[in-house]
């Protein structure tokens, strides 16, 4: 493109970011006899870089028809200026500049979404949605992510998202939601939390034009006040247009207590890009290359199993003799536990890591020991297998389904809990199983990549596109609440015994 190249790269950069358009003169262009430029008017291609661009503009921002129609307007006037004294060419302007061709890339637009995240820090229902920011912006989504809690993000966490992203950090002394909404030209808003789920459903009131609702739950309903949840199920069944669950327990409370009737529930894991793998080196952290490594990296939890590892590696290495060390990655109150404490030489604290990936290639074996209530669908379950090592966990959420491949081989193996504690004695009984049995270690290390396949983030985005692109979504306005569930619910899930889930719940308020 000679001539309107430059319009092209403006409209993909100005997109979500930080750039401004108007229509205001601001400058002038000298036109005269002896312009350069003059030459390439007498030429098709001069107009239908025009239609490229307006092909553009309508591709990636939702436009009026009638802007199109008045741009070959002008494009009409400038072409029997410029041959008013010129041989009539051999071309039409209409074949240069073809409504119907913008109105076809009109309709491939792809809607500008709003992924909102609680806050920007460790965690599968934070880190997830950045990388499917990441993976939807490759695709052609103007993708535009929001930090409700608003504080400043750490700078590791704003590099995990490409600088073309643009992040805006929620200040409510000076935001306005819906004007944001508004002015970004959001048709899809996308939550991950509770609590950002709650905010942006009591934007609008019932009838008001809105933008789409997706919501991903990442475990949190099934921990909320039942009362809460009551309390906010007209809310919700207004607002909520398509609910994404990533384990078969986060549909208990729906199930439980009828909410949301009429709104589409659709099953997708978390997921991940297969990553460059750069494994750290054992010396620097003080273990030897002949050891035994076992790596669990999460939120520094008690809930996570941090203190149970360190109970059950004890145990593996008085059992078999065998130098088995133990790396911790991550921050929170276990980790700050463990620090106070005099802790053996086998475990490694190395805090807070940008890429737990690097820690999981460099050990024999991942571990996540959880109880944790909410657990779903655990990211590090998935880092670990894309570092290609197979994991032990707790038959929690997805857990056992993730580490099954399509073959019915398991990368790993799970233990129950009891009474939803961690029973430290099987604990180490199945992280000895792979000390010291290598065919055991084999088998699992070699169902690792057909596990792991299903949690590509590129076959996870295709999935949110159908979810986006639906053009007939049921109006949950006009749901008259507490009737049957819709198809998304399984009959397996309906007859289920689930009241016993009600038991497991604890008092969480959603923000106000």
């Amino acid at each position: 493109m000679r001539a309107c190249g430059d319009w092209v790269f403006y409209l993909h950069v100005a997109r979500g970011g930080k750039i401004a358009y108007t229509n205001q003169t601001k400058s002038y262009y000298r036109f005269h006899q002896a312009n350069a430029s003059r030459g390439s008017y007498l030429t098709p291609e001069y107009y239908h870089e025009h239609e490229i661009v307006a092909r553009t503009v309508a591709r990636l921002y939702q436009v009026e028809p009638q802007v199109f129609e008045r741009q070959f307007h002008f494009l009409r006037e400038h072409w029997e200026s410029v041959f008013k004294d010129q041989p009539q060419p051999s071309w039409k302007l209409e074949d240069c500049y073809d409504v119907a061709r913008i109105r076809e890339a009109a309709a491939s637009r792809l809607p500008n979404l709003l992924i909102v995240t609680h806050d920007l820090s460790t965690g599968g229902g934070e880190i997830f949605p950045i990388r499917l920011a990441e993976a939807l912006a490759k695709q052609g989504y103007g993708v535009t992510f929001f930090n409700l809690d608003g504080s400043t993000a750490p700078p590791i966490f704003r590099d995990l998202l490409p600088a073309a992203i643009p992040v805006i950090h929620y200040e409510r002394s000076s935001l306005d939601l819906k004007r944001m909404l508004l002015h970004l030209g959001i048709d899809i808003v996308h939550t991950h939390h509770a609590g950002s789920d709650d905010r942006f459903a009591r934007l609008f009131s019932p009838g008001e034009p809105r933008p789409r609702h997706v919501v991903t739950m990442h475990g949190m309903y099934e921990v909320l006040d039942v009362a809460d949840l009551e309390r906010r199920q007209d809310m919700l069944q207004a607002a909520v247009d398509h609910w994404v669950y990533t384990a078969d327990k986060n549909l208990d409370p729906f199930v439980i207590n009828r909410l949301c009737g009429n709104a589409r529930f659709t099953k997708i894991p978390l997921g991940m890009s297969l990553p460059r793998l750069s494994p750290i080196n054992r010396a620097e952290i003080g273990i030897p290359p002949d050891a035994f490594v076992v790596c669990l990296a999460s939120r520094a939890l008690f809930e996570k199993g941090w203190l149970e590892a360190v109970l059950a590696i004890g145990m593996v290495r008085e059992q078999t003799g065998r130098d088995v060390h133990l790396v911790l990655v991550g921050e929170g109150p276990a980790a700050e536990q463990l620090r106070e404490a005099a802790i053996p030489s086998f475990v490694h604290l190395v805090g807070f890591q940008r890429s737990p990936v690097d820690y999981f290639a460099m050990a024999d074996l991942g571990l996540l020991p959880t109880r944790y209530r909410s657990e779903s669908c655990p990211l590090v379950i998935i880092e670990c297998m894309m570092a290609g090592r197979p994991v032990v966990s707790c038959d929690v959420g997805e857990i056992a389904s993730m580490l099954t491949a399509p073959n019915g081989k398991m990368a790993g193996t799970v233990i129950r809990l009891k009474d939803w504690m961690i029973p430290i004695h099987d604990l180490a009984a199945a992280i000895r199983r792979f000390v010291v049995d290598d065919r055991a270690y084999l088998e699992a290390t070699g169902a690792v990549a057909a596990a792991r396949e299903r949690f590509d983030i590129r076959a996870i985005a295709q999935a949110y596109r159908k979810i986006y692109a639906e053009s007939s979504l049921p109006d949950p306005r006009n749901s008259s609440g507490g009737g049957a569930p819709r198809a998304g619910l399984s009959q397996e899930r309906l007859l289920r015994p689930l009241l016993d889930q009600i038991d497991h719940s604890v008092d969480v308020e959603l923000p106000a």
